[in-house]
């Protein structure tokens, strides 16, 4: 097996040629095909992995998100609660409701 390079990179080319004919001999070299077939298996397993992950954040997400929704609509429903007129027996509803100020002040992050 003859290989020809520049002089400059001659050592490197033997030292390949040596290192090849060596694995040869002992009957250890790599399939190449193995790699091309064990690479995309790691990417796969990795990509797996990943998606599992996702999944499982998702999940979590959607459950937050559920939770959220319920809590608000509780609260709706207590605002509800509170502002209808039969809330609060015997006390007069002018008194249960704070007196909106006049003259363009706000009050909360409402404007």
């Amino acid at each position: 097996m003859s290989v020809r390079c520049g002089r400059a990179h001659q050592h490197l080319a033997e030292d390949f040629v040596r290192r090849l004919k060596a694995l040869h001999e002992a009957g250890t070299l790599p399939d190449p095909r193995d790699a091309q077939i064990a690479r995309p298996k790691a990417e796969i397993d990795a990509l797996r992995e990943r998606a599992a992950r996702q999944s499982e954040a998702i999940e979590k997400l959607s459950e937050f998100k559920i939770l959220a929704l319920f809590r608000i609509a509780a609260q709706h429903e207590e605002i509800i609660r509170q502002r209808s007129p039969q809330a609060a027996t015997g006390t007069p509803t002018g008194a249960r409701l704070a007196a909106v100020p006049r003259g363009g002040q706000t009050i909360g992050s409402c404007s």
